[in-house]
């Protein structure tokens, strides 16, 4: 089993945005918003979600699949909000979550 997590830039928006809709559209009870709201959004208000230095969003992929992510956010140095947790369902109950929170702790 060979697990990879990656900060996401910039140049992977598209990354971001497949995870990010899927969710919304999968578990809609999980997040604050919803699909039709965030599917509006240009493709340069994705790629702009992807390029902040006080914030950040990783993803992990398990033996090259794409299995999900997890968003983050420093609003003080010493505190971190977690939001957009998500892994897809057939990649769920294998600690991929706790691995992604692991980073986030580094």
């Amino acid at each position: 089993m060979n697990i990879e997590i990656k900060k996401l830039s910039a140049n992977d928006w598209q990354i971001f945005k497949e995870l990010r809709l899927q969710m919304l559209k999968e578990e809609p009870q999980a997040f604050a918003r919803t699909y039709d709201e965030v599917s509006k959004r240009t493709d340069e208000e994705w790629k702009e979600n992807t390029e902040n230095e006080e914030a950040g969003i990783l993803a992990v992929w398990l033996d090259g699949k794409l299995a999900g992510m997890n968003g983050y956010y420093y609003p003080e140095r010493s505190i971190v909000e977690i939001w957009g947790m998500f892994i897809r369902k057939q990649f769920r109950g294998m600690g991929l979550g706790k691995k992604l929170m692991g980073e986030i702790e580094k």
